[in-house]
């Protein structure tokens, strides 16, 4: 099953309702934001696997500061690579 939300806020409650073994959130959701989901999520369910992705650059990635080891791992991109 998959399930889609605007934003931040619904995200959570459709983590609440049907608690997915995997999510997949974009850092820059309206609200609030996926590192908040993801933070949020892991406190209620620590086991869920969580793709965090963004399109920012690099060094606008070093906002994701305070994640724990194992929460997100970084797969860079060029966006030169991107069709």
């Amino acid at each position: 099953t998959v399930v889609e939300a605007e934003d931040g806020f619904e995200a959570l409650n459709a983590f609440a309702s049907d608690r997915p073994d995997v999510v997949i959130l974009d850092y820059l959701m309206p609200r609030l934001s996926g590192l908040e989901v993801l933070k949020a999520i892991k406190q209620q369910e620590p086991s869920t696997f969580i793709v965090l992705l963004t399109g920012m650059s690099a060094e606008t990635q070093s906002r994701l500061q305070g994640v724990q080891p194992g929460e997100v791992g970084d797969i860079p991109t060029a966006s030169a690579d991107l069709p």
